[in-house]
């Protein structure tokens, strides 16, 4: 069965994320495993690099480790949401629902009040998970970006030294 657009987009999100990752914990063993220190200021900026590369590598770890949760979050919205709608269809019909945990009759309005107080915490730990998301997303790119340019700097420096002379 073909997929639907979402998930096909999903999916190569999800694909990209993962090389990326690799690319970035490749690039820093191999920094590692080809370092030469010359002089200071190319070891400095090597060493920067690497801390760069490694927060940026962790984190896009803690990013992934946190999508499952994200996920779940959504999965209960859903849920919450498709049973809110079962009551409102269900209050045409009638004024008082079953309330599952306590085995006792509710009334409808009751019913949909409860759902909507779980539903606001939900969205609401929803909307902080996306921010920290958010925040790791920039900081393993921003520090994937910046490592590379410090690792240019600190291999290049040297080299520029002694052909331009100090």
């Amino acid at each position: 069965m073909p997929k639907s657009n979402n998930e096909a987009a999903v999916e190569t999100q999800q694909k990209f994320d993962f090389y990326f990752l690799g690319l970035i914990f490749t690039v820093l063993a191999l920094s590692v495993q080809t370092a030469k220190f010359p002089s200071v200021v190319s070891t400095v900026f090597e060493l920067s690099a690497w801390l760069s590369l490694l927060i940026s590598g962790l984190a896009g770890l803690s990013r992934f480790e946190g999508a499952s949760r994200q996920y779940l979050a959504f999965d209960m919205q859903d849920e919450l949401r498709g049973q809110r709608s079962q009551i409102q269809q269900n209050a045409l019909n009638m004024s008082t629902v079953l309330d599952v945990s306590t085995g006792k009759k509710i009334p409808v309005e009751r019913a949909l009040e409860e759902i909507d107080e779980k539903l606001g915490r939900v969205q609401v730990k929803i909307g902080g998970m996306e921010r920290v998301a958010g925040m790791k997303y920039r900081a393993e790119r921003f520090g994937f970006l910046s490592g590379v340019c410090l690792l240019m700097v600190g291999r290049g420096f040297d080299p520029v030294v002694q052909v331009f002379g100090n």
